[in-house]
């Protein structure tokens, strides 16, 4: 999905960048640009250096989770999502298959493997630096099932 950021003084118009980003990268640039700081316990990183062109440039790795159980890690061009409740891994090239209509097949298992344990590395990492919450503290039950699915509670 294309992310859009207009900053007049940091980029020319119509720069396009081709490297994947996460929606809790959106935040920080937005802080960097007004001047506030962040939280050191703030996820996502700055996306700055891609808008200005100067500094250390973010991962090259993206990461997404959804409330029904997807996971997906994309080190382009490699996409590989993961669906929890079926069990299905399916690995596609982003650059020979934009839509994502057609996974590569089983001669790809090692690239498959190698991203799926980057991925849980990933979110080991980011269980350990979000806040649990503690479970009787939630009243309603469709937030503290949708709070588990995700991590926060456990």
């Amino acid at each position: 999905m294309p992310l859009v950021i207009r900053h007049p003084a940091a980029a020319q118009g119509g720069t396009r960048i081709e490297r994947p980003v996460e929606l809790m990268d959106v935040s920080p640039p937005i802080l960097d640009i007004a001047g506030i700081e962040r939280p050191e316990s703030f996820f996502g990183e700055s996306l700055m250096p891609l808008i200005t062109g100067k500094g250390p440039l973010p991962s090259d790795i993206a990461v997404s989770l959804t409330v029904r159980g997807y996971r997906s890690i994309i080190d382009y061009p490699s996409n590989l999502i993961l669906s929890n409740p079926e069990g299905v891994e399916m690995l596609f090239n982003l650059e020979e298959d934009r839509g994502e209509p057609s996974p590569l097949g089983t001669e790809h298992a090692a690239l498959s493997e190698q991203l799926r344990l980057v991925l849980q590395a990933t979110l080991k990492d980011e269980i350990v630096r979000r806040e649990i919450v503690d479970p009787a503290t939630i009243e309603d039950p469709e937030l503290l099932k949708q709070l588990r699915s995700q991590g926060y509670v456990v």
